[in-house]
C-alpha cells in the first residue's frame, strides 16, 4: 500500500477517462457546451508538466504543474485546478506521492468551498464520510481490526492489533473506531455523525498534528481513504463522490465541474484499489 505511485501515469490516467467523457461534460456545461473538451485539456497540461519534472521531488512537479495549468489555461475551472495544485505542492514538502499520501492530493485538488449555504469543510473527510456510508445497515458491522487499514496504521504507530477475522468492505463505525483510537477520540463519536464529525473535532480541537502518534490528521484520513480504495477495488460510488463535492469542494456549485470532480476522484480511487 505504500509503494511510490507515478503522478504522470495517474494524471494520465485521469485524462485518458475524462477524454472518454468529454461529449457528456460538454453537454452538462449549460453556458459554453466546453467544459469537457477544456478539462480534457487541462489535465494534459498537467500530465506532461509532471512527467518533464518526473525525476524531482512529487513537491516539485506539483508546484511546475501549478506554474504551467496558471500561465496556459485562462478557463476558471483549469485555475481552480492549479490553486489546487500549488496546495499540494505545500502539502508533498518532504513526502513521497505513495497511496497513502494520495487522499492529500484529492483533498488539495477539490479544495474546500466556502458559502453560506454549505459552509465550509475538509474534502477528504466528506469523501471518506459519504464513501463509508451503508446503503443498508440492519445492524452495524463488528469491528474488525486486522484488516489491511489497521495493519497499515500499525506500522505507522508502533501499535498492534488483536487478530480477527477479514471483513470484505469497510464501515463507517471500523473507520471511526480506528482513528479515534489513534487521535484521543472515543468509538461514541460514531453515533452522530460518522467520519466527518470526528475529524471536524481533531481539526478544530488540536493544531497541526497529534501530539502521541506523531501523525497528521489529514495523514490519517488519507490513509483511511486508501484502506477503502483497496476495499472497493475499483467500484466506488460515483453518487457519494459528487455528494462530497457538492458538499465539501470548490466545484460544487456548477453540475459540469461536479460531473468532471467525481471523474477525477473515482479514477484516482480506482488506480489505489488496484495497487
Amino acid at each position: 500500500m505504500t509503494d511510490e505511485l507515478n503522478l504522470s501515469q495517474v494524471f494520465g490516467e485521469v485524462s485518458r477517462v475524462l477524454a472518454q467523457n468529454r461529449q457528456q461534460l460538454d453537454d452538462a456545461d449549460g453556458d459554453n457546451h466546453n467544459h469537457g473538451t477544456n478539462i480534457v485539456n487541462t489535465f494534459n497540461l498537467i500530465q506532461q508538466a509532471v512527467e518533464s519534472k518526473q525525476t524531482q521531488p512529487a513537491s516539485d512537479q506539483l508546484a511546475y504543474a501549478s506554474q504551467v495549468l496558471k500561465k496556459q489555461s485562462t478557463g476558471s475551472t483549469a485555475q481552480i485546478y492549479a490553486d489546487g495544485l500549488a496546495r499540494a505542492s505545500t502539502e508533498f514538502v518532504g513526502k513521497d506521492f505513495n497511496a497513502a499520501t494520495a487522499g492529500t492530493l484529492i483533498n488539495s485538488l477539490m479544495g474546500t468551498a466556502e458559502s453560506t449555504e454549505r459552509g465550509s469543510g475538509d474534502f477528504l473527510s466528506s469523501l471518506l464520510g459519504s464513501l463509508s456510508k451503508p446503503k443498508e445497515e440492519p445492524k452495524p458491522a463488528p469491528a474488525q481490526p486486522n484488516d489491511l487499514f489497521s495493519s497499515l496504521i500499525g506500522n505507522l504507530t508502533g501499535q498492534q492489533q488483536t487478530p480477527a477475522a477479514p471483513a470484505s468492505t469497510p464501515a463507517a463505525g471500523d473507520l471511526l473506531g480506528m482513528l479515534g483510537g489513534l487521535t484521543g477520540g472515543t468509538a461514541a463519536q460514531t453515533s452522530s455523525g460518522g467520519i466527518g464529525d470526528l475529524v471536524g473535532s481533531l481539526l478544530g480541537g488540536q493544531s497541526a498534528s497529534n501530539q502521541t502518534s506523531g501523525l497528521d490528521a489529514k495523514d490519517l484520513l488519507s490513509a483511511g481513504l486508501a484502506y477503502y480504495a483497496a476495499k472497493q477495488s475499483g467500484q466506488s460510488n460515483l453518487q457519494a463522490i459528487m455528494q462530497a463535492i457538492g458538499s465539501s469542494s470548490a466545484f460544487g456549485n456548477r453540475p459540469d465541474q461536479q460531473q468532471s470532480g467525481a471523474l477525477v476522484v473515482n479514477t484516482i480511487l480506482n488506480m489505489l484499489g488496484n495497487k
